[in-house]
């Protein structure tokens, strides 16, 4: 275990063990029943309290060893000298160990210090960062910061609850970074974790606004101490926004079935058997699509729905009066007589630049391209829904219910 002096004259040894585990692991599927040390069980996320118990004196000869100007490379496992007033000044939690009735780190050992255990859940490196800021050994703080390190250090200040003697190291840390993922990713949890630690309003808006429409399944908070209303949120608007855009598309169902959309009988019959294929081979349409819509994200489905492909045909504007296929009184003409082809002649294939645009198919019959699709009478419910997706402030969230986990036997 790594020896480091942060105060030279300190009153305060701190044993942190090292974390078990990979950190933030992506690739494995969290355990929802397990309710770990660092999951979403509170707002603030703290790492449990030590056992009141004695621990064993500790070396005083290892002290002896420590340099106030060392800058070993902190192991998993560290030992720290600090000053406890320093800490009780610029640590909630720190205060309410050091001040309160515990134990443990009110006992004076024989090395002539008070100890501190910090079990598990914290990075070595990182600690040891925000101990040199505390301390006011700035020179050894880096200037700047890789996106895990900067998540690991965000733990050890919601863990300590030091917001306010980091802050002026973290806005230099976050804008040294100074990019956002723009696909639901490892990176993008990290960043909602650290915004929300930091209190960066705006970035934090940015990432939860992207994993709402990004989002494939449940949020997956990769065991850090994401607050679980922030959580909640992310849930809960993935889900309303996939529920609006499913009743989007059995809204343009419903209207095509009772004439309520397109712009002929034959237009609605196309329209609609063209968005039932797409919805089925979408598996939008059986089954249905329900709550927590596992697998699929709003933006996926936005991007099918757009790429739904609607059926090109003409219908007539004017036809020869002498001609002798006018359809029964009382009937529509069959439109779908001038539908696209590789024919020449009548119903060869002919682009129009505009809609109303007229071409002549066949002597005597003008025809104009049909300008209903399924995209345009999607598109400004897609683009309603994406323009409001829901954000909150850090204050609000404040105030959102806390969801109750469900009991496993």
């Amino acid at each position: 275990m790594s020896e480091y002096v942060v105060h030279p004259y300190g009153d305060l040894l701190i044993t942190n063990h090292p974390p078990v585990g990979s950190f933030a692991v992506w690739d494995e599927p969290e355990d929802l029943s397990d309710v770990s040390d660092t999951g979403p069980t509170s707002d603030h996320g703290e790492c449990a309290e030590p056992d009141m118990s004695t621990p064993e004196a500790f070396d005083s000869d290892r002290l002896s060893a420590l340099d106030a100007s060392s800058s070993i490379e902190p192991a998993p496992g560290v030992l720290l000298r600090v000053s406890s007033s320093h800490l009780i000044m610029a640590s909630d939690r720190a205060k309410r160990m050091l001040m309160g009735p515990w134990k443990e780190t009110n006992a004076v050992y024989p090395d002539d210090l008070r100890h501190w255990d910090i079990e598990g859940c914290l990075d070595s490196t990182a600690l040891t960062v925000v101990m040199d800021i505390i301390h006011g050994r700035t020179r050894r703080v880096p200037r700047s910061l890789e996106l895990d390190m900067l998540a690991k250090v965000a733990v050890v200040v919601d863990d300590l609850q030091c917001h306010e003697a980091v802050e002026i190291f973290s806005d230099m840390w976050i804008g040294e970074l100074d990019y956002l993922p723009s696909q639901y990713t490892r990176d993008l949890v990290l960043w909602i974790f650290i915004a929300s630690v930091f209190q960066r309003q705006k970035l934090l808006d940015s990432a939860i606004r992207t994993a709402i429409l990004q989002c494939t399944d449940e949020f997956r908070t990769l065991n850090l101490p994401i607050p679980t209303r922030i959580v909640d949120a992310i849930d809960t608007e993935r889900q309303e926004l996939l529920h609006q855009a499913i009743m989007a598309l059995d809204t343009l169902f419903e209207r095509l079935c009772d004439d309520d959309a397109g712009c002929s009988f034959a237009c609605r019959n196309a329209l609609l058997g063209a968005l039932v294929r797409q919805m089925r081979s979408k598996q939008l349409l059986w089954p249905r699509p329900s709550k927590p819509f596992p697998g699929l994200s709003f933006a996926s489905l936005a991007a099918d729905v757009r790429c739904f492909q609607s059926p090109v045909f003409y219908i007539p504007v004017e036809r020869d009066p002498y001609a002798h296929d006018e359809p029964p009184e009382g009937e529509e003409p069959n439109y779908f007589a001038y539908g696209p082809t590789k024919k020449k002649g009548k119903g060869r294939k002919t682009y129009c630049a505009e809609c109303s645009s007229v071409v002549n198919v066949s002597p005597g019959v003008s025809v104009a391209l049909d300008g209903c699709r399924l995209q345009d009478l999607l598109e400004d419910e897609l683009c309603r829904l994406e323009a409001n997706v829901k954000v909150w402030t850090l204050a609000s969230l404040e105030h959102m219910p806390i969801s109750t986990p469900p009991t496993t036997n």
